[in-house]
């Protein structure tokens, strides 16, 4: 227990998870801070620095993030969207800096990010489920990183992901759901970006059945599974994620398959 100084505030530390409601922090700099377990609801943290500090399962409702630094900082386990709360809405991150921060298995939905940076920033884990990102930019590896913007009842559309940078991305076991407005990525031969999924999938089956290319014909029970389980968006096709799993996998007949159906998919 102990009073602490912080641009111009004074702090308490406390046993209990610290809770905030309709707070509005604006130019403090809280770099190398211990603060964990914190819960903001209906919230404003606007221009302030968390470089390094540590905000370990992190929660937050109904709250807007402005101009703000999480510059490896740990926020591993947080709540980082929590969909709408009350008249307040969804969480807001907007010109947020998360570059190198730790973000492993945090909760991510119902939330909006708006030109915010994760420039190698641990993700592992982390599901981005009904999220709206414009202006976002990733580097660095994403390994078990799941970003879904299918319509379910009772969730919010969050529509399309736009002005995205996935240049300088290895992806490891990751799965992309979203259509694509303005979205880049290196420009690879095993890792090709896909228009219209279910659409493409469904012609490079055909293709594969009636070839006559035994590696594009041993494709076949891959492209089957895959197909069966395609939805109307956009996505990346990872070839390494299917080794290892039964398939009679050849990744560069795959991808040719696929890039050549979706030329003719238009």
């Amino acid at each position: 227990m102990g009073d602490a100084r912080v641009g111009g505030s004074t702090f308490r530390a406390i046993s209990a998870f610290p809770e905030f409601e309709r707070v509005h922090w604006r130019d403090i700099d809280f770099s190398g801070a211990v603060m964990r377990n914190a819960r903001f609801t209906e919230s404003t943290i606007e221009r302030c620095l968390f470089t390094g500090a540590d905000l370990f399962d992190w929660r937050l409702w109904g709250s807007r993030i402005l101009d703000t630094s999480f510059q490896r900082a740990d926020l591993a386990g947080s709540a980082i969207g929590t969909g709408p709360y009350r008249d307040a809405g969804i969480n807001i991150w907007a010109r947020v800096d998360f570059d190198r921060a730790n973000m492993s298995n945090a909760v991510a939905s119902e939330c909006v990010f708006l030109d915010c940076s994760f420039r190698r920033s641990k993700l592992r884990g982390v599901w981005f489920t009904h999220v709206t990102f414009d202006g976002v930019v990733f580097e660095g590896v994403l390994q078990r990183v799941k970003f879904a913007a299918q319509w379910s009842e009772g969730k919010r559309n969050p529509g399309p992901m736009r002005n995205a940078d996935f240049r300088g991305v290895r992806f490891r076991d990751v799965d992309i759901r979203y259509r694509f407005e303005n979205v880049v990525f290196d420009d690879t031969d095993d890792i090709p970006v896909i228009r219209d999924y279910r659409t493409v999938l469904t012609r490079a089956l055909e293709m594969a059945r009636a070839s006559r290319d035994p590696r594009e014909n041993a494709q076949v029970d891959l492209l089957e599974v895959l197909a069966d389980h395609a939805g109307d968006y956009d996505t990346v096709l990872v070839t390494a994620d299917f080794r290892g799993l039964g398939y009679d996998l050849h990744e560069p007949a795959l991808v040719n398959l696929v890039k050549r159906a979706q030329g003719d998919a238009g």
